[in-house]
């Protein structure tokens, strides 16, 4: 675990420091395990745990202060952070077969101006849908940014055997190039914004054709009836292919219908892709892109309060954000069956509990 922090640079001047900075972001990784969410509970978990803590760290000069804890999160450069993100990742596993990888944007609400609907930092995060992992992330000052950012992020990932899954602002020829460029696949939705592609793909694929391979899907959960037909087809040459994006194998329709009692909704979403598959795949693909809301970005505003941090200034918002991560990857090793909030809190109550999941993750 300590060793995941070694290839950070000391930003710092030298002499002018009393306190070592891998020693003072380890020790914010053990609070955040054990329930701590700014920088006065990190240092109050610190002093709590003091004696426990030097099994492992110096800490020659005792526990910082939260000032000097903050200014490290404010002024750490984001990008070595993340770095260390990865190191985690790569030494867990290895993308040897095809995998999801969700691409999504999440906005750091306490960030916002008041009044402001589009204000606040916006995280981009890669999220890899069958282990859980985040990839990579990027940082854009808005939420309508992502289309410009979306690149860069995926020049930073390793897109061998990946099907990049994206919401429609990334239906771009530009960003599928780049991912069949890099080696991966693409399923992406379309939207208006890919107005003549869209139209085109609505009158095809409402045609009842015996060639369009159809799987029909129905949940019961929790009181409310789902249905769901997913129609595919691969043969596209009927479509304009300037409207086609590069690559592109097949085009989808998801039709899907919700019934709560005696209210019903139903709604129609499209989507293009540069697999061939059937349709009973792409309807577990399509599924899987939201677990990166139901295994990410929920954990991430319910158990660790994300969206009530204060934090804003410089750094600080995204550095947090890469630990709150870094804290989620580390308790999901766990395979005891108490929820993330418990785990926190349990680590944070019992030293053996807390050792347990470090024993279980880095082992």
């Amino acid at each position: 675990m300590i060793d995941i922090f070694d290839d950070i640079i000391d930003f710092r001047e030298s002499g002018k420091v009393i306190h070592d900075l891998h020693e003072v972001l380890t020790l914010s990784l053990f609070a955040m395990l054990c329930g701590a969410e700014d920088y006065e509970e990190i240092e109050d978990y610190g002093h709590r745990k003091l004696d426990f803590l030097r099994q492992f760290l110096e800490l020659e000069n005792g526990i910082p202060s939260h000032s000097t804890i903050q200014r490290i999160f404010r002024f750490l450069c984001p990008k070595e952070l993340v770095l260390c993100l990865s190191k985690n990742i790569a030494r867990i596993l290895e993308f040897k077969e095809q995998y999801l990888l969700n691409i999504d944007g999440k906005v750091l609400r306490g960030t916002g101006t008041t009044g402001k609907k589009k204000s606040g930092i916006n995280i981009l995060t890669a999220w890899s849908q069958e282990h859980n992992l985040v990839l990579g992330q990027l940082k854009t000052e808005e939420k309508s940014n992502e289309k410009t950012a979306i690149p860069d992020l995926l020049e930073m990932l390793d897109l061998e055997n990946a099907i990049v899954s994206m919401d429609a602002i990334a239906c771009t020829n530009n960003i599928a190039t780049s991912i069949i460029e890099g080696g991966g696949d693409y399923i992406i939705a379309v939207k208006n914004n890919k107005k003549g592609l869209k139209e085109e793909m609505t009158d095809w694929l409402d045609r009842d054709r015996s060639d369009f391979d159809v799987f029909q899907k129905t949940d019961y959960v929790g009181g409310r009836i789902e249905e769901q037909v997913y129609t595919v087809c691969t043969d596209l040459q009927h479509l304009s292919q300037e409207d086609l994006l590069f690559e592109s194998q097949s085009i989808i329709k998801v039709w899907s219908k919700r019934t709560i009692g005696n209210k019903i909704s139903e709604e129609t979403r499209y989507y293009i892709s540069s697999i061939t598959a059937t349709a009973e795949k792409f309807a577990k693909l399509i599924r899987g892109h939201w677990s990166i809301e139901n295994q990410l970005h929920w954990h991430l505003d319910v158990s660790f309060n994300e969206d009530k941090s204060r934090v804003r200034k410089d750094n600080g918002p995204e550095n947090l954000n890469i630990m709150r991560k870094l804290t989620l990857q580390i308790l999901k090793s766990m395979k005891d069956k108490k929820s993330i909030k418990k785990r926190r809190k349990n680590a944070g109550w019992d030293d053996n509990y807390l050792l347990e999941i470090l024993e279980t993750h880095f082992s």
